[in-house]
């Protein structure tokens, strides 16, 4: 990700997210892996990272970073609540938020 140092982080993994999924005929199941990615190398602090997806009622977890960011997922499904499941019901189906 050369170049992006003057650029907020979330521009770059916005337009990363919108260049992935145009390429990708298998959808967001093929680009979230890559976004996850990203995300630790373009966001300074983000030490490892964990994509939850929201398809109608159904929340799901695809990909995690690492064992901690598992364990932060389970965490959260088992008690209902937590950042993952917030920018789900807050952002919809469409929205990356960072």
């Amino acid at each position: 990700m050369s170049g992006t140092d003057d650029v907020a982080p979330s521009v770059v993994l916005a337009e990363l997210a919108r260049d992935l999924h145009a390429e990708s005929e298998c959808g967001v199941e093929a680009v979230a892996p890559r976004i996850a990615r990203a995300a630790t190398d373009v966001i300074e602090a983000v030490e490892f990272v964990g994509v939850t997806l929201m398809e109608g009622d159904e929340v799901r977890s695809t990909v995690r970073s690492d064992d901690v960011a598992e364990q932060f997922d389970r965490l959260q499904q088992e008690a209902g609540e937590g950042p993952g499941l917030d920018a789900c019901v807050w952002g919809g189906s469409s929205t990356l938020r960072i």
